[in-house]
């Protein structure tokens, strides 16, 4: 069920997408409304020049329309859509908008009246709207009896003889249509409207003349028997090609009624004249659309909207930003991929502050322990710390003491093991007889030199005996005869006993007495042998004591590529540096002012009360270019440390303690119980190849990258898709660290696998208590982070942000919480490009609230993905098999 409702989910949401982007609007100066299912809901009027009524000239440019107003005699009205919500806002509603293109009526409204601006309700000529050209109305009046659809009032024709509204010649050579809002009255209408008649017998004629009114033709009827509502109905009727000229007269009328009865009402009559045919492909227009991207381009960037290009400099500002009336605020927002980036840096710092106080809650370690450690032990910096008073002086900083001390230990007691014999005949690690006989032959020679200088100095008069060289030489001869062979030791002991009495015997002194060599109770007891004990007895139990510490404690080696480290290591400080440099190169020194309503406390609404608060938060350019680069620079160190450790000192030592009470792999500080380990599984090449290339995507510098495709004038159409994919590869990588792509591929790896006994542990991982405890946890506190703050910027979104994270939150938790009972966490140490072996361990944490939270002790436990590199593999598994096998009593 966790598989399908997941692939349900993803492609729920990819399908959403989908639809939304075929879904987008187009304008008909080529601007797109790119958003979540936008639509074109806006309607707007918009003066139009009497040389396109007339359809002599094209479409101005969409930068220079202006809205209607009572003087204007020729209008476009059409559905629209915003493309640029933050420059319509900021222009006063002249920009950011565009006619959808789909639903655009392609004409010019030559006529229009809402009959809400007459002065005298009987009088056409009263009205103060320019565009209602009416040559004559009889028996019509403004008035609300019948209703209305725009405002308040419609025109309502009642009375004797005649009952008409005629307009003046209209110019509509191109064609066109009528357009009206009617209302005929329903049966009853008029128990609670007296004034506004039931219509029975008075059908309405929508009529045309070509003759100044001489004849007139009929192109629509309307009978209140049909027609009649307590709405009013929408009317549109096009002309025929008979009645397209340049001097074309529309009328309605009703030619037969009942005067008593039979009113009726108009509204919103419009008249609409085509544009003339191909009007998109003429040169005019084409080169006006041209005009408007260029102004509507300098207008995004004046504003900084995300539509915008290229920023401005200061001086850019002022050269272009002056000639826009309605331009007051020279200052820049947050766009976009800004945003995201503070989002991962938050992110960042959030996980840091949490590290930083778990790591010296649980193990009192500082913030960057491990720098410290090694800079304290540089000389350069003892050196500096000589200067500083003592009292000012920070404490010193030590290495942790547990698991440095088992390392050193396993390597010491394997130096030691070197040096012991081997009695059974496994002497491959001690040196052959003609080495020892070379080094012997070599300190001989050097020994003769020695003693020739020392006849000479006793042949002056001021010499005083001295047995240094001889002793030097006699501890050097000891010590190469310890590494000999059991049956070169007879000999060697007979050696060492006529030397030492030919040494004795040629520096004594003349006349002095020869003293023989009698072993002392001192000598006895710092050898820690009692008097008649064997001293032989006591080596070989030492001996063994030794020999099995150190095979019980063993070091293990890693096999190391330092080619491969190397390239590794260039090639991404390189990528890094490059795109660093490339940012800087072309960024321009601008500051962000980002206006702050905290609370909504300046009232208002959007971006006016945000605009209105005098708190706004500041951020340099270059600033914003310094967080990108932490962002980038941190998940880099942590592979170059962690990961593909290119340094020696970084490199993890590794011991296997099989000692009673201990039976543990550790690596590095951290202690692994031998009896968690429960899977070892060998992997070909081709795996840690593929490892390989998600780490080297996981350190490509992706938050300056962002910046700079930003700054690298691409069209808002290409960046709606570039920046949320980089925004949310940035965010994934700041939450799950720079393997966050061998983490999903391991993931993916458990959804989709058709094991029985694999669907079963994502069940029960899914229904511990933990991870539906770590779900409701995660839900409410990222949903109050998220909503405190919205509150800061926009409180109306705090409602949908506090939903959206509880819901999100809710599915973030959960999914970490199962993901900590799977191994799908890597804990890799990549040393070489070869096939080897990877473990599943449990890699347990200590809790700093293990009192006052149960589950917490597990919770912080992972299952994770052990691969190292040993220089013998065979040898790590056996150890481990071993160690398992002295736990469970069975092996892996």
């Amino acid at each position: 069920m966790i598989t399908v409702f997941f692939v349900i989910l993803l492609l729920t949401g990819i399908a959403l997408v989908i639809s939304a982007d075929k879904a987008t609007p187009y304008g008909i100066f080529d601007f797109g409304c790119y958003g979540f299912f936008r639509d074109c809901t806006y309607n707007f009027c918009v003066e139009m020049p009497q040389s396109v009524a007339e359809g002599t000239s094209a479409l101005p440019p969409l930068s220079r329309w202006e809205y209607c107003t009572m003087a204007s005699e020729n209008k476009l009205r059409s559905p629209a859509c915003r493309y640029d919500s933050l420059l319509f806002h900021q222009s006063n509603m002249l920009m950011g908008y565009d006619i959808c293109e789909e639903q655009f009526n392609e004409g010019v409204y030559v006529f229009e009246d809402r009959f809400d601006y007459w002065r005298n309700s009987s009088v056409p000529s009263s009205t103060l709207e320019k565009s209602a050209k009416w040559s004559t109305v009889y028996n019509g009046f403004v008035g609300d009896y019948c209703g209305a659809v725009s405002l308040q009032n419609a025109m309502i024709f009642r009375g004797e003889q005649f009952r008409y509204a005629e307009t003046i010649d209209l110019n509509l050579i191109s064609g066109g249509r009528v357009e009206a809002e009617m209302f005929m009255p329903p049966i009853g209408f008029d128990v609670e409207q007296p004034f506004c008649k039931t219509g029975y017998i008075g059908d309405v004629l929508v009529q045309y003349s070509i003759d100044q009114g001489g004849n007139w033709t009929t192109i629509q009827t309307y009978t209140p028997s049909r027609y009649r509502s307590y709405k009013f109905f929408h009317v549109s009727v096009p002309l025929p090609d008979h009645a397209w000229t340049n001097a074309t007269r529309i009328r309605f009328i009703q030619p037969v009624f009942d005067m008593a009865l039979d009113n009726w009402a108009l509204d919103d009559v419009r008249i609409l004249r085509y544009l003339p045919r191909q009007w998109r492909e003429t040169d005019e227009f084409r080169a006006n659309v041209r005009t408007a991207q260029e102004e509507i381009q300098r207008a995004q960037c004046c504003l900084d909207t995300d539509w915008c290009e290229k920023r401005l400099s200061a001086r850019e500002r002022q050269e272009k930003c002056e000639s826009f009336a309605w331009f007051k605020d020279e200052r820049y927002l947050f766009r976009l991929s800004e945003i995201i980036l503070g989002i991962t840096a938050f992110i960042n710092v959030l996980k840091f502050v949490y590290l930083s106080v778990y790591d010296y809650l649980v193990r009192r370690r500082y913030p960057f322990h491990d720098e410290l450690v090694e800079l304290w032990a540089w000389p350069w910096f003892a050196a500096i710390w000589k200067v500083i008073p003592v009292w000012y002086r920070p404490r010193a900083i030590l290495a942790d003491d547990f698991t440095s001390k088992i390392h050193l230990s396993a390597r010491l007691e394997e130096k030691l093991r070197e040096e012991f014999d081997d009695e059974e005949g496994q002497g491959a690690m001690l040196r052959n007889e003609f080495e020892i006989d070379a080094e012997k032959k070599q300190y001989e020679k050097k020994i003769r030199k020695q003693k020739k200088k020392l006849e000479k100095r006793m042949q002056k008069r001021n010499f005083k005996a001295s047995t240094i060289v001889v002793d030097e030489d006699h501890e050097y001869v000891a010590d190469l005869e310890r590494t000999r062979l059991p049956s070169q030791m007879g000999e060697s002991m007979m050696m060492n006993e006529s030397k030492e009495m030919h040494s004795s015997s040629t520096l004594r002194p003349p006349g002095s007495p020869i003293i023989p060599n009698v072993p002392h109770d001192s000598a006895l007891s710092s050898t820690g042998l009692k008097p008649g004990q064997d001293p032989q007895l006591l080596d070989d139990l030492e001996k063994m004591r030794r020999q099995e510490l150190a095979m019980l404690r063993v070091p293990i080696s890693l096999e190391v590529d330092y080619t491969m480290i190397f390239r590794f290591t260039v090639v991404t400080i390189l990528a890094f540096a490059a795109v660093l440099l490339g940012q800087l190169s072309v960024q321009t020194d601008y500051v962000i002012y980002e206006p702050v309503n905290p609370f909504g406390l300046f009232g208002g609404s959007g971006e006016t009360s945000a605009s209105e608060s005098p708190y706004k938060i500041q951020a340099p350019s270059f600033f914003l270019v310094l967080v990108a680069a932490f962002n980038d620079f941190k998940e880099i160190y942590y592979i170059l440390k962690e990961v593909i450790p290119c340094r020696m000192a970084w490199q993890p030592l590794v011991t296997v303690d099989l000692s009673e009470g201990v039976s543990a792999l550790i690596i590095k500080d951290h202690v692994v119980n031998i009896s968690s380990i429960t899977e070892i599984i060998a992997f070909p090449p081709a795996f840690i190849y593929a490892i390989l290339t998600c780490i080297s995507l996981g350190v490509v510098p992706i938050c300056l990258l962002s910046m700079l495709l930003r700054e690298a004038v691409l069209s808002y159409g290409t960046m709606r898709y570039v920046t949320p994919l980089l925004g949310m590869w940035m965010v994934l990588r700041a939450i799950m660290g720079p393997m966050f792509l061998v983490k999903m591929g391991f993931i993916f790896e458990f959804l989709f696998e058709t094991k029985f006994k694999v669907r079963e542990a994502m069940g029960r991982a899914c229904q511990e208590e933990s991870s539906w405890t770590l779900a409701v946890n995660t839900a409410f506190g990222l949903a109050c982070v998220a909503a405190f703050l919205c509150a800061c910027f926009n409180v109306e979104w705090i409602g949908v942000v506090f939903g959206c994270f509880l819901g999100g939150g809710f599915l973030f938790g959960l999914c970490t919480g199962t993901i900590h009972q799977l191994p799908v966490k890597p804990w890799m140490c990549i040393t070489s490009l070869r096939g080897g072996y990877w473990m599943r361990v449990r890699k347990e944490k200590k809790c700093p609230c293990v009192y006052w939270c149960g589950y917490c002790t597990e919770i912080h436990d992972n299952e994770e993905v052990l691969v190292l590199f040993t220089k013998d593999d065979l040898k790590l598994n056996s150890l481990i098999n071993n160690g398992i096998q002295a736990v469970h009593g069975q092996t892996l």
